[in-house]
């Protein structure tokens, strides 16, 4: 992590959801960080989280989908992480919210809709894949980026293989 000073030091968690939960405490335990976090508090609490460092746009028009879950199907397993940068291939970027009660998915146009099955990220995640792949749309992106989803799906929870 790099501070406001320019001090750059490594954060020790395994996931990248406990990555960024410390670097929060420790920013907020700054003398510039803490002011940051008493003015956001709010903001910082109830804002979906992204949960990856996916940058993925659509070629086109299109920039991406979002699938947002609630913050408690979150465990941050290596299994989750795969599924995440499986998504990222067919450009939907996946976030937390400490507000939602149902996942969320949010298409190219702006339009969203709720999933209502499915009570873990990974289980929403295949879920939202499939309705992806059913689309028009999606269908051409599930096709074409076929070989990054086949590199960065982890069958075996042993194994992480982040693409970037």
């Amino acid at each position: 992590m790099t501070t406001y000073d320019g001090y750059t030091y490594n954060i020790d968690e395994n996931s990248s959801i406990d990555i960024m939960k410390k670097a929060m405490k420790d920013v907020c335990k700054m003398s510039m960080g803490s002011q940051d976090c008493k003015k956001q508090e709010e903001c910082v609490r109830l804002a979906p989280s992204p949960l990856s460092d996916c940058n993925s746009d659509r070629p086109g028009s299109q920039a991406h989908r979002t699938l947002t879950v609630p913050e408690n199907f979150v465990k941050g397993t290596e299994r989750e992480m795969s599924w995440i940068d499986t998504m990222c291939c067919i450009y939907t970027h996946i976030e937390s919210s400490p507000t939602l009660t149902h996942p969320k998915l949010t298409l190219y146009d702006g339009s969203s809709y709720n999933i209502l099955q499915g009570s873990t990220l990974t289980d929403v995640v295949k879920i939202a894949k499939r309705h992806i792949c059913n689309m028009k749309m999606g269908s051409d992106d599930c096709a074409n980026q076929a070989t990054c989803m086949d590199d960065t799906l982890c069958t075996d929870d042993t194994v992480y293989k982040h693409p970037w």
